[in-house]
């Protein structure tokens, strides 16, 4: 169990060297044991470290605190803001990151994240297939508790089914629709089409995803339509 404020981490986090921050921060996010008592007063760390200028810090400090959040809202509520100005970083690991986090804290709590679901939206369209599909995901997360935040963008997760890569973000798109069929079948409805044509895709695992996706959501209509 990481014991954060006897254990020197502090020092290291403050002043340390990049290579030492990042083993400190991989440590943190490793260790399931720890009490959100333990960890509130990385609180501050936090803050400071969301705002270097090193990518790989961002990045890993992103990471962390989605591994840490997950089960420890309390310590890391208070930096979701320095999260949400990472999602329009220079950089695209950061941006990707950043949006992992979200979707993490997301799913325990959707409305910690709620003011930042438009900018996570905007990820849709960006350059990098990674931030894309970290998109997607994070989405699949926020579903899980709030499917009809997602209502009126149906659209934006239908194109995606078409997106010019495959191994990431083609792959990763019908989970959406999966995730989505099971709470709000009507909603998820609106991609049949799509999702029937994607079942032709070259790649296997494109039309493995879609024919899940699609039976997720037949299966949930007809279970509502006999009750």
């Amino acid at each position: 169990m990481v014991r954060y404020k006897s254990s020197g981490m502090d020092q290291i986090l403050c002043d340390g060297s990049q290579e030492e921050r990042i083993r400190i921060l991989k440590q943190l996010a490793r260790d399931p044991d720890s009490k959100a008592e333990q960890l509130m007063p990385l609180q501050e760390r936090f803050r400071m470290l969301l705002r270097d200028t090193d990518t790989a810090i961002l990045a890993q400090c992103c990471w962390t605190i989605g591994m840490i959040g997950y089960r420890l809202l309390a310590v890391v509520a208070e930096v979701i803001p320095e999260l949400q100005s990472l999602l329009t970083h220079t950089d695209s690991l950061v941006r990707a990151r950043a949006i992992w986090a979200l979707g993490r804290i997301g799913r325990a709590d959707s409305s910690l994240v709620e003011s930042c679901l438009t900018q996570i939206m905007d990820a849709a369209v960006d350059p990098d297939r990674e931030v894309r599909m970290t998109m997607i995901w994070a989405c699949e997360n926020l579903a899980r508790s709030r499917p009809d935040w997602f209502a009126d963008s149906l659209p934006v997760f239908i194109r995606l089914l078409e997106d010019p890569d495959v191994t990431r973000v083609r792959r990763e798109s019908p989970e959406f629709f999966r995730v989505l069929g099971k709470l709000r079948p009507d909603l998820a409805a609106n991609a049949l089409t799509a999702l029937q044509k994607l079942q032709h895709d070259p790649d296997t695992v494109v039309r493995i995803h879609a024919a899940g996706a699609e039976r997720t959501i037949l299966d949930s209509l007809a279970a509502d339509h006999s009750q």
